[in-house]
Formats: structure tokens, sequence, C-alpha cells
């Protein structure tokens, strides 16, 4: 490695934004190249829940600058008048210039988390922004080894999903704008301009790129039962006074609760015990690490998981809706992704069959300890 190449990029990093060069193109396949060498950063728990937005339409670019301008020229010109010292007015100043320049500034970016945040929980934000900010310096770092100039934007995150069709599931970071500059994930789909985009799911770093939905389970169950009665089931409140971490369990495995969450379980930590298929050597047993990332009482429980004996990352929610005839259809679906591609290849599909399996036992005997259950075709 030499370090002297490494310092340099470390120490010559900066926001550019007067030294743009706004005519010159960046390419697709510079901006792909650095989001890969970004989704090599850690994340919490290895969860790799990133998402990158690439903006390149111009319309889209200058409805962008325009709410960039329109929450911050007036502050930032205030703040260049009454900055204190020389060195802040033309930071000032530089922040200001750039409100007038945005909308020419080819590639715009936008690391997302594919969850909200809840601010209240200081545990579950501190893991969610330590999940994306390296990684989004690292793709500050690969910009800049190419030659790239780079800003962090904030001021606009408010309104942002008005032009870039975020998800209020998701979460924004600081936006990234990319251009020439004279000086200074699990990768993401880039489409040409003038087209509609919209984000693909990112694999494991060094994987090609891929829409990870590997392997998908979508079942149905129904319950004669008002949908508040099955999330109570689903999701039983902890008693007063009981023993921490909380645990649960059923024929077939166990859930240890480590976090709580909020009242509507969102946030909540938890590892299950379930069974697998004995011919990956671990006793018929896997386990998982399981972070609920979106709720809403009596409606839907999203999360997030990594789990072993297979290496793998799975996503998924279970959703209640209630019918005119009283009965209550809970619908879950998960995706399945095994991160080694060896492994991919030969065992993914069969191991998350077996899992998709005892999922559905699971949740048939949790809710028939109320009641009639009816499994539905998927």
């Amino acid at each position: 490695m030499d370090l002297a190449s490494v310092d340099e990029l470390l120490t010559t990093t900066r926001s550019v934004r007067r030294r743009l060069d706004l005519n010159r193109p960046v390419g697709r396949e510079v901006i792909l190249e650095c989001l890969r060498l970004a989704t090599q950063a850690p994340t919490a728990s290895n969860a790799q829940d990133w998402r990158w937005l690439v903006i390149t339409d111009a319309d889209k670019r200058a409805a962008v600058a325009d709410i960039y301008r329109s929450v911050g020229a007036e502050y930032l010109a205030r703040a260049a008048a009454t900055a204190s010292d020389p060195q802040t007015q033309r930071v000032y100043r530089s922040a200001l210039g750039l409100t007038e320049t945005l909308a020419r500034v080819p590639v715009h970016v936008i690391p997302c988390l594919q969850r909200r945040i809840d601010e209240s929980n200081r545990l579950v934000a501190a893991s969610a922004w330590a999940s994306i900010i390296p990684a989004g310096w690292s793709f500050l770092l690969a910009l800049r080894s190419r030659g790239l100039g780079s800003v962090w934007t904030t001021m606009h995150l408010a309104k942002e999903k008005e032009v870039a069709g975020c998800s209020e599931s998701r979460t924004r970071s600081p936006r990234l704008r990319c251009s020439r500059s004279p000086t200074p994930s699990a990768p993401t789909s880039v489409r040409p301009r003038g087209r509609p985009w919209r984000p693909s799911l990112i694999g494991m770093p060094g994987n090609s790129l891929l829409e990870k939905a590997d392997a998908v389970l979508h079942r149905a169950i129904s319950r004669r039962c008002a949908p508040n009665k099955v999330w109570r089931v689903l999701h039983p409140p902890a008693p007063p006074n009981s023993a921490r971490p909380r645990v649960l369990r059923w024929p077939t495995g166990s859930m240890e609760i480590l976090h709580e969450g909020d009242e509507a379980g969102e946030g909540l930590v938890r590892t299950c015990i379930f069974e697998v298929p004995k011919y990956l050597l671990s006793g018929g047993k896997g386990r998982s690490f399981e972070t609920v990332t979106e709720a809403k009482i009596n409606k839907l429980s999203r999360y997030v998981a990594v789990g072993a004996p297979l290496w793998s990352r799975a996503e998924g929610y279970h959703q209640l809706d209630e019918q005119p005839d009283g009965t209550t259809v809970l619908t879950f679906h998960e995706t399945y992704h095994a991160y080694h591609p060896v492994l991919r290849c030969f065992l993914e599909r069969p191991v998350h069959a077996a899992i998709s399996r005892d999922n559905l036992k699971t949740y048939e005997h949790a809710l028939g300890c109320a009641g009639r259950v009816t499994r539905l075709d998927p």
C-alpha cells in the first residue's frame, strides 16, 4: 500500500462548490465503480440495507435546486453577512453560490436506508446513521481518487422526496453532488438521462449488479378474528416487571427480545432460533439476528435479518387486512439472499424453502392458539 497516496487522498478530499466543472459529463461507469467501493463500508450488524438513488435527469436536478435555493439562500446570505471571521464567510459564500449552480451539477446521489429512523430511540438512531455515513464518505473518497469533486448538501432533506420519489419508509441521508473538478454498497442502477429511474437493491460487495429477490415467500392465513386480536397474538406485550431479555417459545423454535422498540414494536431487536435442514451441520437449527424497521399497530410489521449457519440476509413483513365478514387475512412475504456465491447457487433455494415452511408452521401455531386458521393459496 502506498501510504503517501492514501494520506494525500484523506487530506485533500474537500467539499468542492466553486470549482466544479459543470460542463464536463460524469460517466455512468465511474459512478457505479465508486458505489461498488462505497458498499465495502461497514454497517451495523452487517445489514447493508442502503439504497443509492442516482439522479441525472435535468428536470429533476433543476427541481431539487429550486428547493435547495428556497430553503437555503436566505439563511446562507444572512450567515455570510454576519460571520465573524473571513474563513467562515468564505464557506457560507461558497455554499450560497451553490444555490445558483446546483441544477447544472451533472450527477446527484442520495444515499438512503431501507427504513425510517426513530430519532427518539438513541440506540436505533445511532446504529442507523452509522450504517450509511461511512459508505457516503467512502463514496466521496472514491470520487476524489478519480478526479471528481463532490459536496454534501442537507438543507433540502425535508422536501426532496417531492422530486426524487423517495418512499416515506426510507431515510435519506445528505445528498452528494458529483462533478469534475480541477482540484481537490447491496451497486445501483443508473437510468439514461430523461427516463424515470428506480433504485435497485444492492448485493454483497464484490457481487455483480443484481435485483435481490433470489427467493420469495408469500402466503396468507385467515382467522375469524379482528386484526387487533391477531396483532396481540403475534406481538404479545411484555408483562409488567418481566425478565430481560424476554423469551418467547413455540414447538419448533424460540425468540429472545433484546430491545422492545417503541409502542408499535418499531426498533425491536431480537434473535430467533428456527428449524433448518440437517445437512447444514448445525443440529437442525438456525439463528437469525433481526431488527423491526417499520411497525404499524394492527396493520404491518417489517423486518431485516442476518442469519446463520448459511450466511444470509432476509427482508420481510407480515400484514393484517380485515375482511367484510370479520375474517383477518395475514399475509407474509420474505426475500432471502445467501452471500457466498457457491452456497447461493446450490443451497439458497432449498434452505429458504425449508425456512419458509417453518415460518408458515410458526404463524399457524400462533394463530391457532386463539381460533380456527385457514391456509390460503399463495
